[in-house]
């Protein structure tokens, strides 16, 4: 009886004073602050115009214990704590920006390549021979890439190379421009073939960079 009166009769978390019926139906079961305690914090603050606090069951304000609490931070994971983690991650962000520059000059290059003029086909050749030139800037670091996170993964998984979906679609990748590359310096292929082929490959990229975690999930899903 005693248990159930002390749950219909909230009292002031500072002064022990009741809660009023009317209170009580405003703040529900809550942790109440009666008018005079929230006057005597008002004037030792300086609030010229105090409201009734009413807390939530932590003891917090309302308004701030109803508030959604912030995730929980957690610590990383053991695989990732290497002194491999920034060389293999920033390569791969300058390998994946460096290509995707590529497609656009490549594409840039094709909305251009159908106009005349001399001073067209001055720019036409500058942008091909940067495309290219960013397109083997990407490769470079794609290799630092693949055989760092094969040291990496020989070191966290006991093998250099698993056939992780990540792994395999950075390995396709590094083929694709490795053909490329191929092209331009052995068959001295360059122009409208190459801006085409820098433009086709810019999806393989994209999904290489994010669309294997998301639809083929391995190794490298840490989500």
């Amino acid at each position: 009886m005693a248990r159930n009166e002390d749950r219909r009769s909230i009292r002031c978390s500072f002064c022990g004073k009741p809660q009023s019926l009317v209170e009580r139906m405003i703040a529900g079961n809550n942790c109440y602050i009666c008018d005079d305690c929230v006057r005597m914090c008002a004037s030792i603050v300086g609030d010229e115009n105090p409201q009734p606090k009413v807390e939530g069951y932590d003891g917090l304000p309302l308004e701030l214990a109803t508030r959604p609490k912030p995730m929980q931070i957690k610590d990383i994971m053991p695989a990732l704590r290497s002194t491999w983690f920034a060389l293999h991650i920033g390569s791969a962000a300058f390998s994946y920006g460096a290509f995707i520059l590529a497609g656009c000059i490549g594409l840039r290059y094709l909305l251009l390549e159908k106009k005349d003029g001399e001073e067209i086909a001055k720019k036409l050749q500058q942008m091909d021979y940067l495309s290219y030139r960013l397109a083997a800037f990407g490769f470079l670091f794609l290799t630092i890439v693949i055989l760092s996170g094969a040291i990496w993964a020989e070191q966290a998984w006991s093998a250099f190379w698993t056939w992780d979906p990540k792994e395999v679609w950075a390995l396709i990748t590094w083929i694709i421009y490795a053909v490329y590359l191929h092209l331009r310096l052995r068959s001295k292929r360059k122009g409208v073939a190459m801006a085409w082929f820098l433009v086709i490959a810019v999806p393989v990229v994209f999904f290489t960079f994010a669309g294997v975690n998301t639809l083929l999930p391995g190794l490298h899903s840490y989500g």
